[in-house]
Order: C-alpha cells, then sequence, then structure tokens
C-alpha cells in the first residue's frame, strides 16, 4: 500500500440534522483498514462515502457499506476534517508515491491546522522526518517530518544477546506510561492489552510517545503530537481492542470539529 486512496465520511441528511455540520474523514491508503473504519464510523451513525484509486479497495469498502467511487485526487483532503494514513510496505515507495500524487505537502498542512491524522503501521513511520528503508545514494527517504528522527530497522537481538524474529508478527501488549493521563486515542483500553503488529521498521522515541511496546527492545508503538496520531500496531487486525481505537478516533474527529458540536 503506497497511501494514495482516500475515504469521506459524507454528511447526509440524517447526520446534517442530528450535528448540525458535515464531518469528512480521509482515509489515504487501502486494505483491510479502511473498511474496519467505515465500519465503526457507521456504527457510530456517520454515514459513509469511500473513494479511493483502486477497484479492489473499493470493493472491500462496498462490502462494509460504504458507497465508493474511484479517485486519485490529492484534492480530496483539504475538505477533509480528518485523515488516516494506512499502509504496508516501503517508506521510501511510500513517500515517493505521495510526492508524486502531490499529497505530501497537503496532508503536511492539513495536520499544522490541527486536522485530526491517523498513521497506521507504515503511516505512523511516514510522520517522522526520514525513514532508513529504501535509503539510496541521496540518504534516507523523507517523510512528513511531523516528528523527530529517524525510523530504522527493529534489531534482531536484545541487549543480552538473546534472538528475536524480525519481522515483529503477531500480538503484544500496549504499555502507556506509568501515571499518564487517558490519552483520548486509548479511551476505555487499560494499560497491557494486547494488539496485532507486523513490521520490521520502528519509530524513534521521544516525549511525543504515548504508548510503547517490547520485542527485542522498548519501542513506542503509539505517537502523538496535537491531533496527529500514530500506531505501529494495526487496529483492523487487532479485534475489539482495535475497534476501540478507531471508534477513540471518530469521537477525536468530532471533538476536533466545532461545528459537528451541535
Amino acid at each position: 500500500c503506497t497511501a494514495t486512496g482516500f475515504l469521506t465520511l459524507d454528511g447526509q441528511r440524517v447526520f446534517a440534522e442530528r450535528f448540525g455540520a458535515v464531518p469528512q474523514l480521509v482515509v489515504c491508503g487501502g486494505g483491510h483498514v479502511a473498511a474496519a473504519l467505515v465500519k465503526q464510523a457507521k456504527l457510530l451513525g456517520l454515514p459513509v462515502l469511500a473513494i479511493d484509486d483502486r477497484e479492489e479497495f473499493a470493493q472491500q469498502l462496498r462490502a462494509a457499506g460504504a458507497d465508493a467511487r474511484i479517485t486519485d485526487d490529492a484534492a480530496e483532503i483539504v475538505a477533509a476534517d480528518a485523515i488516516v494514513l494506512p499502509g504496508v510496505g516501503a517508506f521510501a515507495d511510500a513517500a515517493a508515491t505521495m510526492d508524486e500524487l502531490g499529497q505530501t505537502e497537503v496532508i503536511r498542512r492539513r495536520i499544522a491546522e490541527g486536522v485530526p491524522f491517523l498513521g497506521i503501521c507504515l503511516g505512523e513511520h511516514l510522520l517522522f522526518e526520514e525513514g532508513a528503508e529504501g535509503a539510496g545514494a541521496d540518504g534516507n527517504p523523507r517523510g512528513l517530518g511531523v516528528l523527530p528522527g529517524c525510523v530504522d530497522r527493529m534489531p534482531r537481538q536484545d541487549v543480552e544477546g538473546r534472538a528475536y524474529k524480525v519481522p515483529h508478527v503477531g500480538w503484544n501488549t500496549v504499555d502507556f506510561p506509568a501515571g499518564a493521563p487517558e490519552n483520548p486515542l486509548f479511551a476505555g483500553i487499560p494499560s497491557g492489552t494486547y494488539f496485532y503488529f507486523t513490521h520490521s521498521y520502528i519509530a524513534p522515541d521521544g516525549p511525543f510517545a504515548i504508548a510503547h511496546t517490547t520485542h527485542s527492545m522498548t519501542f513506542p508503538c503509539a505517537v502523538q503530537k496535537g491531533n496527529a496520531f500514530g500506531v505501529q500496531f494495526h487496529p483492523e487486525k487487532s479485534s475489539d481492542a482495535g475497534a476501540a481505537v478507531l471508534r477513540n478516533f471518530v469521537e477525536i474527529v468530532k471533538a476536533a470539529s466545532p461545528a459537528l458540536q451541535g
């Protein structure tokens, strides 16, 4: 997945009457993340118009109850009240594709304006300044630069020399900082809850980390700057806990838009 599609929550009459405004949630990318997000949004009463640049993805969204059409127009992001960037693939390829499609600057600007953003797996990585995956003669490929640092390969051994399988694939705990207030993305989710992971690269640590996971080393599995969030795990593959994260993000979108608060 190289983040080339969009999912828009379209304000239909019932929602407009209920909330007095129209939310538009854009998902850049494809796969099960978008389908799961559509499902959760509809459970919350948000009518959905799904937009993607691949027919296969559009069919998945239609199966989830979305009214889908095809587009590769980055201008869809400009009118959105939120952006979701899922992804599975190489940092360099995704970054190059986003640049080619005109998405990079638009997403960067929308995040700076406070528009809620959720990056999933590779989407989390792209929040950072650069990534080691796919580095060439000119150095590391550049990300959105919302967060500082370089996304690097996960080590295959811990500090004591014990070997770990990489890629890190399977269920693992997500732990929150001791004594930290509940983060809205994880509302109602206790520390130590299991989520599903599949990745070989990890984000750098810093004050932006809101949750950690350990596999060969402890690394950030969730990050935040303002209304921009990123998670290393896959909510769409994480059963009830993942569904709760997607519901929480939809609530963040509603809270961030004064016009949606009735």
